[in-house]
């Protein structure tokens, strides 16, 4: 019986994750279009939802060499799950500065705008969700320490 369990789980995590492939970018490119909107006169959304995309492959390719770094050193030393933690996370930060780089420029160059504006329109819309989260506590029940 628990083998079907892990084939069940193992199957739903795969469709899980073929949908959110197909539908996460398009729903990245909706709301950074809007920031880039609300900001100037862009251009189509579909300049938008390509350099969004392409930063979320960088991002991707930053995920593929967590997952490679943290399998090394768990065969290398399965105790090592502190050290690995902490590397995932820098590999992490890494990988979302690369991305927005990317997604800047891409921004910049398709709707003809600097790149402050392209930046500022990425995160603007995700700026003002993560604002009103916290002014509803959305964080109320963690704790730093």
């Amino acid at each position: 019986m628990f083998g079907n369990q892990i084939f069940a789980y193992l199957l739903a995590t795969l469709v899980i994750s073929i949908i959110y492939a197909f539908i996460g970018p398009f729903i990245a490119g909706v709301i950074a279009h809007l920031g880039i909107l609300i900001l100037v006169r862009g251009r189509s959304f579909f300049s938008t939802f390509k350099a969004i995309t392409y930063g979320l492959i960088v991002m991707t390719g930053y995920g593929v060499l967590a997952y490679l770094i943290m399998s090394i050193m768990y065969l290398a030393s399965p105790n090592s799950a502190d050290i690995s933690g902490f590397i995932i996370d820098i590999i992490t930060i890494i990988g979302v500065v690369h991305m927005l780089i990317a997604e800047t420029i891409g921004v910049s160059r398709y709707h003809s705008i600097s790149k402050g504006k392209a930046f500022f329109g990425i995160i603007l819309i995700p700026l003002i969700i993560l604002i009103i989260f916290i002014a509803m506590g959305g964080f109320a029940n963690y704790s730093i320490v």
